[in-house]
């Protein structure tokens, strides 16, 4: 595709120009990801479920589970940027600036009409979908979900928000490691738009979808599943690659060190050494453990400090000494 090809793309929600942004096409005004091609969910779908017409009518080709689509006509083609009269002739420039409004209002009328709280809930899980930059295929999935639990919800829905975030909760659940977004974040990406919510009531709805999603449970997280969000972001640092050229170490020979020592760890502790604690947080207090093991293996200072890593990863430095002392401290020993 080309440059110019790019620059006549529109926004389907409000027909403003999108950007490139990390292998995706962004809305520069609204924050709509629309990708340059579907790509279907990768998730397991039971055989009752892959021979129903509601589930292939959802991943029908050019069916966007993201995006609430009206039925009609449009004003010319749907994506026209520019309009001719009858004989093909350009329209004046203040016409097509006429038309081009007349086209905008007249396209959203058709596509959210009797589904005004379908599109604010589609359009707030876009921008948070692009706000945690998580993928297209976790926000489709997350759009398929919200649409099954509209039609099976027999009473009125007294909030789509918390819906579709328990959807989305649901969507990077399944998806493990390749989404490692907690819960927190992707409330307090809700609040951000200006919606209010808590925790406490997204679980809730969470609980009360499980039987509308074969009866399933929301996964639950592991530390392990975060490992790989946490070390990107320590290695990503200036604090730390300025300490490890300091120290004399090779970037990613340490990287790839605090890894298999972290998922060592987690390998030697079990679900009941564990207990109730928070798996984010865990994960974070197993990579400082990590470092201090290695860093006596090679006989030289730790890279990590509980100051450090907490501003880096956002934890508080009492739960990292907390975790590491009373549970993970021991590991040094029998490293």
């Amino acid at each position: 595709m080309s440059q110019q090809d790019n620059e006549n793309l529109l926004c389907p929600d409000c027909s403003s120009t999108l950007v490139l942004h990390s292998g995706e096409f962004v809305c520069s005004n609204c924050g709509l990801v629309v990708s340059k091609q579907y790509l279907a969910p990768v998730f397991k779908i039971s055989q009752e479920n892959l021979s129903t017409n509601q589930y292939k009518h959802n991943l029908a080709l050019g069916n966007r589970m993201h995006i609430v689509d009206g039925m009609g006509s449009y004003i010319d083609f749907q994506r026209t940027p520019y309009f001719y009269d009858g004989q093909g002739i350009p329209l004046s420039s203040d016409k097509q600036a006429l038309y081009r409004k007349l086209k905008f209002r007249y396209s959203l009328r058709l596509r959210i009409d009797r589904r005004e709280s379908d599109y604010r809930a589609l359009k707030s899980l876009n921008h948070v979908a692009s706000m945690l930059q998580i993928s297209v295929s976790i926000r489709d999935r997350a759009a398929y979900l919200y649409q099954k639990a509209v039609k099976k919800i027999d009473k009125k829905i007294s909030n789509h928000i918390v819906l579709i975030t328990a959807c989305l909760f649901f969507a990077i659940r399944e998806y493990k490691e390749l989404a490692p977004v907690t819960i927190q974040e992707v409330t307090q990406s809700f609040k951000k738009l200006g919606h209010r919510i808590s925790v406490k009531k997204v679980i809730k709805t969470a609980l009360e979808l499980r039987s509308l999603f074969i009866n399933k449970h929301p996964e639950i997280r592991k530390s392990e599943d975060y490992l790989p969000r946490i070390i990107s972001d320590i290695m990503s640092s200036p604090i730390i690659e300025h300490r490890l050229k300091e120290r004399g170490f090779n970037i990613e020979d340490y990287r790839s060190l605090l890894t298999q020592k972290s998922h060592y760890i987690l390998n030697n502790i079990d679900n009941i050494k564990r207990g109730g604690r928070n798996p984010y947080i865990f994960a974070v207090s197993t990579v400082y453990c990590a470092d201090r093991i290695l860093s006596k293996k090679i006989e030289r200072k730790p890279i990590l400090t509980q100051k450090i890593l907490a501003k880096i990863t956002k934890v508080a430095e009492y739960s990292i000494r907390d975790h590491y002392t009373s549970v993970l401290k021991p590991m040094i020993i029998i490293r």
